[in-house]
């Protein structure tokens, strides 16, 4: 019974020692302790470091890419700058961090520890140790969680408004695909003839009809000279490739020559005639006009055709760009006369009769022309000289004698809706 006093006795000794026992940890321990629960502190560097790098790639970046950003991007930009919103499990690790900066103190006389480590006498500084640690293992945790890099708001700075932006973008204007151009040209008309020679001198014998002269060429009796007429019109062109344009338009053409001649007292004229099997006829009105006269009064018979005509043909660029070009222009004219008054010389050459039936109604003319194409302030001109060649006969294929009129001018025209 005494032996398990004494055990008892010695137990109680030994349990009363151990808790009157206090094991204090070397500053070393505290230290090392201390460093990995206030690890987050040293960030601010490493974000400053990050902050400055991040600051110089976007400003890099904005300036390379200015130049290509298209308004719209660079409207949307301004509008919603980019500003980071940290997550809720930033949000919690950062709120630990700081609380735990304030729990934990090392273990003096005077401070009351906070956390208790339940150790035997044998263990050692680094038993202690990593008991202390164990028992604060979620403040550790926490601690030691590598915080990410917080982005901060960064403001697009752009040298331009959003006005100035929407301003100064303009959509591009797409010329028309056609040019339309109005154009004025004084012109003087000429006329040559061309008579059949055989058939006059067969009517002459059928008809008994006496040459005024002896010789028969149409062009010792008639005497003529040109006269000014004029061409209006609205011409439009369309590009087909490189130097080259369609060419269409409406015009107005006036065309006059005048015809030397002598007032006679009024006297039958005969114009003959090639019927449709090759024989002749002749036709009868009265005039007070020959074509020479000795005593007599000389005037000039003014002869003149209206007419509307569509050019149709190309434009080639020669020399030049499309606004300054010099070119070179070939149309192709339907014609219709709406309007004429022409004399028309009798069968024995004495005479020149008005006869407006014998008139042809349809005709075709080619157009030449080479001008000089140039700017002068926001509008275009062009100028050049043109010729027109009237291809059929002004009479009507019965009639022996062919006229051909052709016209020769300076064209000058401007350019619309530029």
């Amino acid at each position: 019974m005494e032996g398990q006093n004494n055990d008892r006795e010695f137990e109680q000794f030994l349990k009363e020692n151990a808790d009157n026992h206090r094991l204090y940890p070397s500053d070393e321990i505290w230290n090392k302790i201390h460093a990995r629960l206030h690890a987050h502190k040293r960030w601010p560097l490493t974000a400053l470091l990050l902050l400055a790098f991040t600051t110089g790639s976007i400003t890099w970046l904005a300036n390379s890419e200015r130049t290509t950003a298209s308004p719209e991007r660079a409207i949307a930009a301004v509008k919603t700058p980019a500003v980071y919103t940290p997550s809720k499990q930033e949000s919690i690790t950062r709120t630990i961090a700081e609380e735990s900066t304030t729990t934990i103190y090392p273990v003096t006389e005077s401070a009351p520890t906070i956390v208790t480590p339940l150790i035997s006498i044998e263990s050692s500084n680094m038993q202690a140790n990593a008991e202390i640690v164990t028992t604060s293992s979620e403040i550790v945790e926490a601690a030691s969680i590598e915080l990410p890099t917080i982005q901060p708001e960064v403001e697009v700075k752009l040298p331009l408004t959003i006005e100035s932006v929407t301003n100064s973008y303009q959509r591009q204007k797409h010329s028309p695909r056609f040019n339309w151009q109005v154009h004025f040209t004084p012109t003087v008309s000429y006329r040559s003839l061309k008579e059949d020679e055989k058939f006059i001198a067969q009517a002459r014998m059928n008809l008994s009809a006496a040459p005024a002269v002896a010789t028969p060429e149409l062009e010792n009796v008639i005497t003529h000279r040109p006269d000014i007429g004029m061409q209006l019109g609205l011409t439009g062109t369309y590009p087909l490739g490189k130097g080259i344009d369609l060419v269409a338009g409406l015009q107005f053409n006036v065309s006059k020559y005048d015809i030397k001649a002598f007032n006679y007292p009024s006297e039958v004229a005969t114009i003959a005639l090639i019927n449709s099997w090759g024989g002749s006829t002749a036709v009868s009105t009265l005039t007070s006009f020959r074509s020479n006269g000795f005593m007599a009064k000389a005037s000039w018979l003014r002869n003149y055709y209206y007419s509307l005509s569509v050019p149709l043909g190309l434009e080639w660029r020669i020399l030049g760009k499309k606004q300054n070009h010099w070119g070179f222009s070939a149309t192709i004219q339907p014609t219709y006369v709406v309007g004429n008054r022409s004399y028309m010389i009798s069968m024995d050459y004495q005479n020149y009769a008005e006869v407006p039936y014998l008139i042809n109604k349809w005709n075709m003319n080619v157009g030449f022309e080479t001008y000089a194409k140039f700017s002068i302030g926001k509008n275009d001109f062009r100028i050049g000289p043109q010729v027109r060649y009237q291809l059929f006969s002004s009479f009507k294929k019965g009639y022996p004698v062919s006229e051909h009129l052709y016209d020769f001018g300076v064209k000058l025209g401007m350019q619309l809706g530029k």
